[in-house]
Protein backbone atom coordinates (compact mmCIF):
# COMPACT_ATOMS: atom_id res chain seq x y z
CA UNK A 1 0.00 0.00 0.00
CA UNK A 2 1.52 3.31 -1.26
CA UNK A 3 0.78 6.41 1.31
CA UNK A 4 0.46 9.80 -0.04
CA UNK A 5 3.34 12.38 1.79
CA UNK A 6 1.30 15.98 1.69
CA UNK A 7 3.64 19.20 2.57
CA UNK A 8 2.42 22.39 3.41
CA UNK A 9 4.13 25.37 2.75
CA UNK A 10 3.15 28.64 4.13
CA UNK A 11 4.87 31.72 3.19
CA UNK A 12 4.64 35.46 4.06
CA UNK A 13 6.15 38.96 4.18
CA UNK A 14 6.47 40.84 7.28
CA UNK A 15 7.83 44.06 7.75
CA UNK A 16 8.15 43.97 11.64
CA UNK A 17 4.29 44.47 12.75
CA UNK A 18 3.96 43.12 16.56
CA UNK A 19 0.30 42.24 14.75
CA UNK A 20 1.08 39.95 12.20
CA UNK A 21 3.91 38.72 14.74
CA UNK A 22 1.01 37.06 16.49
CA UNK A 23 -1.42 36.36 13.80
CA UNK A 24 1.32 33.86 12.41
CA UNK A 25 2.18 32.28 16.56
CA UNK A 26 -1.18 31.65 17.12
CA UNK A 27 -1.90 29.86 13.81
CA UNK A 28 1.26 27.97 14.02
CA UNK A 29 -0.59 26.50 17.96
CA UNK A 30 -3.69 26.17 15.95
CA UNK A 31 -1.97 24.06 13.46
CA UNK A 32 0.25 21.94 15.91
CA UNK A 33 -2.84 21.73 17.98
CA UNK A 34 -5.16 20.37 15.82
CA UNK A 35 -2.30 17.95 14.55
CA UNK A 36 -1.77 17.06 18.09
CA UNK A 37 -5.08 15.91 18.50
CA UNK A 38 -5.38 14.22 15.01
CA UNK A 39 -2.31 11.94 15.58
CA UNK A 40 -3.75 11.39 19.18
CA UNK A 41 -7.12 10.05 17.57
CA UNK A 42 -5.26 8.05 15.18
CA UNK A 43 -3.20 6.55 18.06
CA UNK A 44 -5.84 5.81 20.29
CA UNK A 45 -8.55 4.35 17.97
CA UNK A 46 -5.59 1.79 16.37
CA UNK A 47 -5.38 0.59 20.14
CA UNK A 48 -9.01 -0.47 19.40
CA UNK A 49 -8.39 -2.24 16.27
CA UNK A 50 -10.41 0.53 14.21
CA UNK A 51 -8.68 2.43 11.35
CA UNK A 52 -8.60 6.09 11.13
CA UNK A 53 -9.48 7.31 7.30
CA UNK A 54 -9.66 10.67 6.27
CA UNK A 55 -13.56 10.94 7.01
CA UNK A 56 -12.99 10.66 10.72
CA UNK A 57 -9.88 13.17 10.66
CA UNK A 58 -12.17 15.66 8.81
CA UNK A 59 -15.34 14.77 11.82
CA UNK A 60 -13.07 15.58 14.29
CA UNK A 61 -11.92 18.49 12.36
CA UNK A 62 -15.62 20.04 12.79
CA UNK A 63 -15.67 19.31 16.79
CA UNK A 64 -12.35 20.60 17.24
CA UNK A 65 -14.14 24.09 14.87
CA UNK A 66 -17.17 23.28 17.80
CA UNK A 67 -14.90 25.06 20.52
CA UNK A 68 -13.16 27.69 18.90
CA UNK A 69 -11.28 28.68 22.19
CA UNK A 70 -10.02 25.11 23.04
CA UNK A 71 -6.02 25.64 21.36
CA UNK A 72 -5.74 29.20 23.42
CA UNK A 73 -6.57 27.62 26.90
CA UNK A 74 -4.50 24.67 26.05
CA UNK A 75 -1.49 26.74 25.33
CA UNK A 76 -1.60 29.12 28.12
CA UNK A 77 -1.72 25.92 30.30
CA UNK A 78 1.19 25.36 28.93
CA UNK A 79 3.31 28.42 29.56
Amino acid sequence: MRYAQIVVVVECKLYRSETQFRAIDEGIRVGQFVSNKALRHWMDEGKTGNTVGKHDLNKLCAVLTAEPDKPQKCHSALL
